[in-house]
């Protein structure tokens, strides 16, 4: 019986991760993958699908998705980031180093994972 449960389980897991076949999917000349979305009947960014489902919410307009390894077609779940438009500004000037730049308030001094910040790097709260 346990075995006939894992082996539905990953039936199930299987057809999750299966692309329908009739998704259109094409990358734009900025190398962002886009796919045709049947419900609004609109093409999407891929990473923002996958930014919003990360989030648990409709992104903010003040926000996009960030891919941290700078591969614009690579939309796995841990190379995107959502990012206030500020911040993102901050983390791609040229005087920068994104290697040590914190994703949620913009500086240089530490890693998100260990931030405190209540304001980000122009002031604003977070």
């Amino acid at each position: 019986m346990l075995k006939n449960n894992y082996n539905n389980k990953k039936e199930q897991r299987q057809k999750q991760q299966q692309r329908p076949r009739d998704l259109k999917i094409y990358i734009n000349p900025s190398g962002y993958r886009k796919y045709y979305d049947e419900n609004s009947k609109s093409w999407k960014f891929t990473h923002r699908t996958v930014g919003q489902r990360k989030v648990g919410r409709e992104l903010y307009a003040n926000e996009v998705v960030h891919h941290i390894n700078k591969d614009t077609s690579d939309n796995r779940y841990s190379n995107l980031v959502v990012l206030k438009k500020n911040i993102h500004e901050q983390v791609h000037k040229s005087s920068y180093n994104e290697s040590n730049c914190c994703f949620r308030c913009g500086r240089g001094s530490h890693w998100s994972s260990s931030c405190y910040a209540s304001n980000d790097i122009d002031g604003n709260e977070l």
